[in-house]
């Protein structure tokens, strides 16, 4: 029994949950942050962000990028502002692994 750990308080997309030493909120599926009141960005080929600074974020995949991850790096066609470095990739994982890099043209990342 854990009623005596005190937890932060949680938005209404989090409950209290208990992770071993202390008492934190557990988010609801597209919510983020220590209160769980961030909505996540809905990311094509990423994940919501839940670090500090870029909560709700899209973090990319490798080989994607854009707000919602749905630029495929070198593709020209939807606005890539890099190309693709395929220096160490494994072959047939094409840009679904982390094997194949962007590399971004001066001045974005």
């Amino acid at each position: 029994d854990y009623c005596d750990v005190p937890c932060d308080a949680c938005s209404q997309f989090g409950s209290c949950s208990f992770n071993g030493t202390s008492g934190i909120c557990k988010c609801q599926d597209g919510y983020t942050g220590p209160d769980c009141s961030t909505p996540c960005v809905p990311c094509s080929n990423g994940v919501c962000g839940s670090t500090e600074g870029v909560y709700g974020s899209c973090i990319c995949e490798a080989g994607w990028a854009g707000y919602d991850c749905s630029v495929e790096c070198g593709d020209e066609t939807v606005g890539s502002q890099g190309k693709r470095n395929l220096v160490g990739a494994t072959e047939g994982l094409g840009l679904l692994g982390s094997t194949v890099t962007c590399d971004c043209n001066i001045g974005f990342a």
